[in-house]
């Protein structure tokens, strides 16, 4: 699986017969990185590697994760498939987009997740490939209380976990039921989640070979430090049971 940094928590993810970004078309925010110019590009429909890409998943519609706006260009100019968007919040909470998304030129199918108030979604997007939504908590309090979902791709048998801003309050083992018969290659998790010993328990109890910290602002955008952080974490001489990555730079890309 091929993993590319789209910026802040946006990654597009590519494996045979599969091709989806989660969270990577997302609004300004002070706090993190505006959005890359190529998938600019790739919105307006003129030349650039994110054009028509086949799934575009949210974990929650906060304004660093997802913009309604954003969407609807890049459905006006692309081909895609599905489209997979939380339920707005009741109320909504103040940091969220509750903008409309619509199918666009291709008629993508649009999915609104939780509708029926539903803590797991799943939905194939290809031959071999499945989309798993599990309701979580926004880590951060009340304040930013959104319907949130962690998101797991399976692709070939392999499955891939995304944290997002979940707190570690959801069920270790739950996420484990939700991975049997497949093969966890990864888990990826903001740096704050990952600098709380709960949430190294809860990935010790998975028995991920890999994880990938990730939701880290570009150099340009870090007015809290995160970066020196994630880096403290990476040279870290604690022993683990995973080797430890980061998504930290531009259209960085990883295989795993």
């Amino acid at each position: 699986m091929k993993v590319t940094l789209i910026g802040n928590a946006g990654v597009w993810l590519r494996d045979t017969g599969l091709s989806i970004v989660i969270d990577g078309l997302y609004g300004k925010n002070e706090f993190f990185s505006d959005p890359l110019h190529e998938m600019d590009a790739a919105a307006e429909g003129t030349a650039s590697m994110f054009r028509h890409i086949r799934t575009l998943a949210f974990t929650h519609r906060h304004e660093d994760h997802f913009n309604a706006a954003y969407v609807n260009t890049y459905l006006m100019h692309n081909t895609v498939q599905n489209v997979y968007i939380p339920k707005i919040t009741e109320p909504p909470n103040q940091y969220e987009d509750v903008g409309v998304v619509v199918p666009g030129r291709s008629g993508a199918r649009i999915f609104s997740i939780g509708e029926r108030d539903e803590e797991i979604y799943y939905d194939r997007i290809s031959d071999d490939s499945w989309i798993i939504f599990f309701k979580t908590i926004h880590m951060g309090g009340s304040q930013y209380n959104a319907r949130h979902y962690g998101i797991i791709i399976i692709s070939s048998g392999y499955s891939y976990l995304f944290m997002a801003d979940t707190d570690w309050t959801y069920a270790v083992k739950n996420v484990v039921q939700l991975l049997k018969d497949t093969t966890l290659k990864a888990a990826f998790v903001n740096p704050l989640s990952y600098m709380d010993a709960r949430g190294k328990e809860w990935l010790s109890y998975l028995h991920v070979p890999n994880v990938v910290i990730y939701h880290v602002p570009y150099e340009e955008s870090d007015k809290s430090g995160m970066r020196k952080l994630v880096q403290r974490e990476l040279t870290s001489p604690v022993s683990r049971s995973w080797r430890l990555q980061a998504l930290t730079e531009k259209m960085q890309t990883i295989i795993i």
